[in-house]
């Protein structure tokens, strides 16, 4: 993959697709833990992509860790963008959200699951903003896009103990909030 970096950088723009294909998916996860559901997701990493396909020349670094903690930057500039155009132009609308009837299959789900997973997960992104930066930033890489505890310490610049310890204090402290709220989380 290093390789993959350096002809990139060089402007390769094979190996660049090859790059943000295996990133499509953690990347995603990434904007969606920040960004109400809907197309808004969508438009947010669409946004990040073009963003890293036309300044691929800025990153400074040739390997995997470098790569993530660059493209995470990005992603993390147009959320901020996004939620700042929402401030600007809020709306009572629910254009382009699921409508409860949209997300219930016939014989599947019932309208109260369907609604205690959704207040589930707001309930849960709520609690990881409210998590220090790093915790949120380690459980975010950890769970949310898959990478190991190896790949977060390169990501992070930390070194695998750190990353195990801020893991294990943001999963205590998410469970003692979620649990003392609301008894019947899980």
């Amino acid at each position: 993959m290093p390789d993959l970096v350096r002809r990139a950088r060089r402007g390769d723009r094979a190996a660049l697709e090859l790059l943000l294909d295996a990133a499509l998916t953690p990347i995603y996860r990434f904007v969606a833990i920040r960004v109400a559901p809907g197309p808004a997701v969508d438009d947010v990493v669409q946004e990040t992509f073009l963003a890293a396909m036309s300044s691929i020349s800025a990153l400074r670094g040739d390997d995997d860790a470098a790569f993530t903690k660059w493209l995470l930057g990005i992603a993390r500039f147009k959320v901020a963008d996004h939620h700042r155009e929402q401030y600007r132009r809020p709306t009572d609308s629910l254009a382009g959200e699921d409508t409860l009837a949209e997300s219930i299959s016939v014989g599947v789900e019932s309208v109260e699951d369907v609604v205690m997973d959704r207040a589930r997960s707001t309930r849960l992104r709520e609690e990881l903003r409210n998590l220090t930066p790093e915790q949120e930033e380690v459980l975010t890489l950890r769970y949310v896009m898959g990478y190991d505890n190896h790949q977060v310490a390169a990501i992070t610049g930390r070194n695998v103990g750190a990353v195990k310890a801020l893991q294990h204090r943001a999963l205590g402290t998410l469970e003692r909030r979620l649990s003392a709220a609301d008894q019947g989380w899980m």
